[in-house]
């Protein structure tokens, strides 16, 4: 397979899974898929992924969410600066302590997010998110070591 067609495919399934319609006591602990990829791409996929591609991912968000037009977008590639600043010695990190770089990176994305939604008009609670950010940080351990062995997998055969 080619590795960018395994990033579409990567960045279509986190948009599929943040597009779930969920009831709102499980939305607040639904992690963001769409960003958790972006985040592991931008570690483990660097050729294919990046700032502006990240950009380009929030404006899809922004689109499939209906917040204010670059809001996600800004955030997302925020974050994502960020993580491409210090790529290498977040990859070489343990899992649990990835997952708390993981938990800031996602905080960093719902605060800039929010911020420009609050800076609108918008009334949030910005509490909100620390669960969203809690099940990111849990889930991503298995979520990195899945999608690692699934590439490695995918890009022997190639």
């Amino acid at each position: 397979m080619h590795p960018l067609t395994f990033v579409a495919l990567c960045v279509l399934i986190g948009w599929v899974l943040t597009a779930v319609p969920l009831p709102s006591d499980y939305l607040l602990w639904w992690p963001v898929w769409a960003v958790l990829v972006q985040i592991w791409l931008a570690l483990h996929v660097v050729r294919y992924s990046g700032i502006i591609a990240s950009w380009l991912v929030g404006l899809c968000l922004d689109l499939l969410s209906g917040t204010p037009l670059g809001s996600q977008a800004f955030a997302l590639s925020l974050c994502i600066y960020g993580l491409t600043l210090f790529r290498i010695r977040i990859r070489n990190m343990h899992p649990l302590q990835q997952s708390l770089m993981v938990g800031l990176a996602v905080s960093v994305f719902f605060a800039a997010s929010l911020w420009i939604r609050v800076a609108l008009g918008a009334d949030l609670n910005p509490l909100i998110a620390l669960a969203s950010v809690a099940t990111s940080i849990l889930v991503w351990p298995l979520f990195a070591h899945a999608l690692t062995t699934l590439h490695l997998r995918l890009m022997r055969e190639a």
